[in-house]
């Protein structure tokens, strides 16, 4: 599903792993969102869910997070 973020640091840094799997509007713009929310409706719907997919299956799915941790923490051990 495509997502509609807010453009605090972490959605924006989702939103660089596939620029297609979401919208970005101002946080402290209502209007923002609600062009976001019409406009969502012109955008390639199937283009941003496979952008979404690709983000889950590349980027956020839970062995890849887990992964990472347990080398940050293998990492800190080492020191």
């Amino acid at each position: 599903v495509p997502s509609i973020l807010s453009d605090i640091p972490p959605h924006l840094e989702i939103n660089s792993l596939e620029h297609t799997s979401s919208i970005i509007f101002n946080v402290r713009n209502t209007e923002s969102l609600v062009k976001e929310l019409n406009n969502l409706n012109k955008n390639n719907y199937e283009v941003m869910s496979q952008g979404s997919k690709s983000v889950i299956t590349n980027y956020l799915n839970a062995r890849l997070m887990s992964d990472k941790y347990q080398s940050s923490y293998l990492t800190i051990l080492n020191k």
